[in-house]
């Protein structure tokens, strides 16, 4: 039987501020940031994060090429196209624009798992004691993914902490 205390966050409705480390209740509380450079007519982007809308969290206001949406235009799965269109805008823009890029390939992914993958977001935060710990079976890069493990390595490795 599972302990009381063992809770999850909701998926894909509450995150984990990138800046202060407490829970975004809702996507309405919540800023989606990057940064960006501009080299012959592309954006790349770079520098993905999640905080919570307020000033005190969010570290790109200042930023002279920097961007953001709320939170709640980017989660799954209104917040796809913003998505992908941060790697590719698609057949039907200008020809002349080169399109995006993002700089950081792993970043990205990370970020566009932390707003679709149910528990992801939770359970990222034990990813380097799972790693260091010997005594656990080898588990599939696919398996890494499933609500069924994330939810086992949250249960595992919360417990451990208290």
């Amino acid at each position: 039987m599972k302990d009381s205390a063992f809770t999850l966050l909701t998926p894909l409705t509450q995150f984990i501020c990138d800046t202060c480390g407490k829970v975004i209740e809702k996507p309405e509380d919540g800023w989606f940031e990057w940064s960006f450079q501009v080299d012959s007519g592309r954006f790349i982007n770079d520098g993905f994060r999640i905080c919570h809308d307020k000033l005190t969290c969010r570290q790109l206001d200042d930023h002279e090429h920097a961007t953001g949406n709320p939170l709640s235009q980017m989660v799954f799965p209104q917040g796809l196209p913003h998505l992908y269109n941060l790697l590719d805008v698609g057949p039907y823009h200008q020809k002349q624009f080169l399109g995006p890029e993002v700089k950081d390939f792993r970043g990205y992914m990370d970020i566009i798992r932390r707003i679709t993958i149910p528990y992801y977001e939770e359970a990222r935060q034990y990813w380097d004691k799972f790693i260091l710990d010997d005594n656990l079976p080898p588990v599939s890069e696919r398996m890494l993914y499933t609500s069924s493990f994330l939810i086992g390595l949250i249960e595992r490795y919360s417990q451990s902490e208290k």
